[in-house]
Formats: structure tokens, C-alpha cells, sequence
């Protein structure tokens, strides 16, 4: 004989799957939303980065990097020697003028050194010297502020006519933008395909031409977005050069009713 207990018990258990089942077949009977997936960003080739060392210290005045050409990417590591008979501090330290700090010692030990990282992107720097000055206070009251001018050469590998281009205006308007490619005698090349990071803001296309018995090539831009809206985009520019395989520009949209 089963008890009063147990058969409550049993009964329980029985309407606990019962009820699990319906509410199981009811959710499987209703119709799947897909989630609909971003499509992945490209984000280039690997750009090619230059690394290189120097040694600062309190008489250092200027840092000369070697030349490195156009689309390099520099990054520079500074060797910071305490020159003081106690801990040197760093303190509000600067960069300008086409180089970028990366990272830096803020305190640096007795018969130490401590780092100073920059990093230099060369894009748009083809056949000029990129020039700038780091800036820093220190605790030396003989030396209160440590300023460093650093030099860097960048060998010109192309023109190009625009880096950025930017489509502004209404969305009722046909927005689009050109930059003119053209590579030199000592770099030649031809361009394969373009590769946009995001590519649903604009159409691209472009088309060599001839111009002075030289190929260049001319990209042009649409904008394909109907509504207002701000945009940043790079487009990337695939060529058969083996020193720079990749290119590219910028695109910027300002949408507007």
C-alpha cells in the first residue's frame, strides 16, 4: 500500500513534468528570430613597424632617427638614464608635431633607466622630415624642464592628392569625393582592388588614366546614406608593390537633412 503521502508526492512530480512539456512544445512552436550579424570589420595588412633605440640623458638635446620611408610606422624606445643622486620624476610629459607618446617612466630609481616610447605614423609625411619636440618637468632643480627635439627623415614612396575626403551636405544631394593615386618612377606599382573597414557608407570605385605618359589612378567616393548622419571610415587600397602592398585614406561623412 502506498501512503497518502507518497501518492501526493507522485502526483507532483507527474503535474511538474506535465506543465515542463507544454511550456517546452509552446516555446518550440514559436517562430526563431535571427539575430542578424555585423559583418567583420577589415582592418588591413599588418603594417610594416620600425623599431629603434636611443640613450637620453641630462645633455641630450636632440635625437636624430633614421630615415624610414613613407607608410613606415616608427616606433622609437628612449632609454632615460637617471642622471640625479636620487629618484628622477617625469612629471606632464609631451609630444607634438607628428609623433605620438606611447608610454614613459614616471619615476625612475637611483642608477636606473626608465622608457620613453613614441610612435610616428609616416602616411602623410612623404618627402618631409618630420620634426618635433618631447617635453617634460623634472625634480632636478638644476634641469626643471627636459626638452628633446627628435628628427625623423621620411623618403616620399607616392602622391597622393587627398588622404581624407570628406562628404558633406544634405541627403537629397549626390555627396562624392575623388583623390588622385600616382606613383613615382622609383616606386612603381598598380592598384588591384579597394577594401573599405566598414563599407556600407559609400560606393567606391576607380580607373587608371594617363596623364604625361604616366598611369595614375583616380578613387572616387559616393555617399549611399539616406538620413542624417556622421560617419569616419578608412578605405583601403590593395596594390602589387611588395614594400607596400596596402594603401590608404580616410573617409568622413557629415549627412545632413
Amino acid at each position: 500500500m502506498i501512503s497518502k503521502r507518497k501518492w501526493i508526492g507522485l502526483l507532483a512530480i507527474v503535474t511538474v513534468f506535465i506543465v515542463g512539456f507544454f511550456l517546452l512544445e509552446l516555446k518550440s512552436d514559436q517562430p526563431k528570430v535571427k539575430k542578424k550579424r555585423k559583418s567583420p570589420m577589415y582592418m588591413g595588412l599588418p603594417v610594416k613597424t620600425i623599431r629603434s633605440d636611443s640613450t637620453l640623458t641630462s645633455t641630450t638635446k636632440k635625437i636624430v632617427l633614421p630615415p624610414v620611408l613613407q607608410g613606415d610606422m616608427v616606433e622609437h624606445h628612449i632609454s632615460v638614464k637617471n642622471w640625479m643622486a636620487g629618484p628622477l620624476q617625469l612629471k606632464n610629459m609631451k609630444s607634438c608635431c607628428g609623433y605620438m607618446l606611447q608610454k614613459y617612466s614616471r619615476q625612475i630609481g637611483k642608477n636606473e633607466a626608465g622608457d620613453i616610447i613614441l610612435l610616428a605614423i609616416t602616411d602623410r609625411y612623404g618627402g618631409k622630415t618630420i620634426e618635433g619636440t618631447i617635453t617634460a618637468m623634472t625634480n632636478d632643480k638644476k634641469l626643471p624642464e627636459l626638452k628633446v627635439d627628435v628628427e625623423l627623415e621620411v623618403k616620399k614612396f607616392v602622391n597622393i592628392s587627398q588622404f581624407t575626403i570628406d562628404l558633406v551636405g544634405s541627403k537629397k544631394d549626390k555627396l562624392t569625393g575623388l583623390t588622385i593615386i600616382s606613383p613615382l618612377d622609383q616606386h612603381p606599382f598598380k592598384i588591384i582592388e579597394l577594401k573599405p573597414k566598414k563599407g556600407y557608407f559609400f560606393d567606391f570605385a576607380f580607373k587608371p588614366v594617363t596623364k604625361e605618359k604616366k598611369t595614375e589612378y583616380q578613387i572616387t567616393v559616393r555617399n549611399k546614406i539616406n538620413k542624417p548622419v556622421i560617419y569616419r571610415d578608412v578605405l583601403f587600397i590593395r596594390t602589387d608593390h611588395p614594400d607596400r602592398p596596402e594603401l590608404k585614406i580616410r573617409v568622413n561623412g557629415n549627412i545632413t537633412d
